[in-house]
């Protein structure tokens, strides 16, 4: 027996994905780093977690194989969102179009998705130990930035046109 998807569960994640493609939306998620990673970040994982409910149980039950206790997935979401959380890699997403397709790819499928799988089949541990890496990645990218800014003579984001305008200009 082939289960069955609803049109209605489909629908939801490939809206939201169109709609942080939309030119105008996307500009003023990208406009500054902050935006980028609070909001625009989640939700391109959002799409992810909310593609995982909308996949057959035929292919979950055969992803489920490869993810024993959700460690696989853990691991994979895990390294993929370190990647994207250096500002390096955040201004090339805006900079470099290769980077952009390969954020609005890999966060949604690369992050989302395989968490959302592997959630349920993590133990009590492991979802401990996402939450605390969670709280110190947050905390530890809040601070270089501000550690950037602060002591690294003119760092400014590859995007800000505000900083460009103070810079003095040779003859």
């Amino acid at each position: 027996m082939i289960a069955r998807v609803s049109h209605r569960s489909s629908a939801l994640p490939a809206l939201l994905f169109l709609l942080l493609l939309a030119p105008p939306i996307r500009t003023a998620l990208e406009a500054s780093m902050t935006t980028q990673m609070l909001v625009q970040m989640p939700l391109l994982i959002l799409v992810g977690v909310l593609l995982s409910r909308a996949m057959p149980a035929r292919m979950t039950r055969v992803m489920a194989g490869w993810d024993c206790h959700g460690i696989t997935g853990f691991l994979l979401a895990t390294l993929v969102g370190a990647f994207w959380m250096l500002p390096r890699s955040l201004d090339a997403a805006v900079t470099d179009p290769l980077f952009a397709v390969a954020k609005y790819l890999t966060m949604p499928l690369l992050i989302g998705l395989p968490f959302a799988l592997s959630w349920q089949r993590m133990g009590f541990i492991l979802r401990g130990v996402f939450q605390l890496e969670l709280i110190g990645l947050s905390t530890l990218g809040s601070g270089s930035l501000r550690i950037l800014k602060d002591n690294i003579p003119g760092y400014q984001p590859l995007h800000d046109d505000s900083a460009s305008a103070q810079v003095p200009r040779s003859p």
